[in-house]
């Protein structure tokens, strides 16, 4: 993996390989229909959080990031959240909150056949989503857990 300041900055990862297209082909088709520049807004907003994963992601004041398959894991799940409200706000929106995502698992738990681990991996994708939003954008979240095995 090949590690760098990012000059602009000082502080980035601008030289980081990721192991994965920041937009899945899914996410791809979608955004298809939109112009170009909320389709960069997307990318700027995955490569960022897939950068942080790697790098930082599990353990910020250690610096220590996630493996590439879990990046890869939580990339995917959380590019399937974002689609799931896009179609549930009829438009693109990169403001997913707490309330939509315990509306996401709700409705996962309630009518999907979807395994339990499946859900559980998506829940832990999006905690991992609201932990780089508060510390890297700034977005007032609070921490977010749903306990919906309970």
């Amino acid at each position: 993996m090949n590690i760098e300041k990012d000059e602009k900055n000082g502080t980035g990862v601008r030289d980081l390989e990721l192991p994965v297209n920041p937009i899945a082909q899914n996410t791809r088709q979608y955004l298809e229909e939109y112009n170009e520049m909320l389709v960069s807004d997307y990318r700027t907003l995955k490569e960022d959080f897939i950068e942080w994963l790697l790098v930082e992601g599990k353990t910020p004041k250690r610096r220590e990031g996630y493996s590439e398959a879990t990046t890869k894991t939580t990339h995917y799940k959380v590019d399937e959240s974002y689609l799931w409200l896009w179609n549930e706000t009829d438009g693109y929106t990169t403001e997913l909150t707490p309330e939509h995502a315990t509306e996401l698992i709700d409705t996962l738990v309630r009518y999907s056949d979807d395994s339990d681990s499946y859900i559980y991996t998506i829940e832990k994708s999006l905690r991992r989503l609201f932990k780089f939003l508060r510390r890297e954008k700034n977005r007032p979240l609070d921490d977010w857990k749903h306990q919906w095995w309970v």
